[in-house]
């Protein structure tokens, strides 16, 4: 029987889902395990870290700007971002819907783990705040229609 070659870690103890929703305690972990995470005990001595298993293939970047870590499969897929100063290890949604600015115009991006996936139309940035908000509407509500459409369950962070 042939055992997979594992990597092994320390991350805080206090794992969170990012997003408002409130999910059931034990969800993140129960995610990270689901995509190949093996937790161990807690680290000897340190009662707010953890010992992790991950496969050999996946990587664990810094994030510079944040001076975070990056816990990446082996499909570049961002699982989790780790804050050891906070003590918090973020599990990370899988799509995402983020405005973007360049040029003097704005669209917005849609993300699958960090991994941009589509992008609507640039439209011109307004001077007129409440304007501005009311013109963001529509290409915010295209990139919502696209991932329904190509991701039906989108919605679910898990899947």
């Amino acid at each position: 029987m042939k055992t997979e070659e594992r990597q092994s870690y320390s991350i805080p103890a206090f794992i969170l889902c990012e997003g408002p929703d409130r999910l059931p305690e034990g969800a993140g972990e129960q995610f990270l395990e689901k995509r190949g995470v093996k937790f161990l005990d807690k680290k000897k001595g340190d009662l707010h870290l953890l010992e992790i298993e991950i496969p050999k293939d996946w990587v664990v970047e810094e994030d510079y700007p944040t001076s975070q870590i990056l816990l990446i499969d082996n499909q570049g897929q961002r699982l989790a971002r780790i804050n050891f100063k906070a003590g918090i290890t973020l599990v990370l949604k899988r799509f995402k819907i983020e405005r973007q600015e360049a040029d003097g115009r704005l669209f917005f991006q849609v993300s699958d783990f960090g991994r941009p996936v589509h992008s609507t139309s640039p439209t011109a940035i307004l001077e007129d705040r409440y304007e501005q908000h009311n013109a963001e509407y529509t290409p915010r509500k295209s990139a919502e229609q696209w991932l329904a459409k190509q991701y039906p369950d989108w919605q679910n962070r898990f899947e």
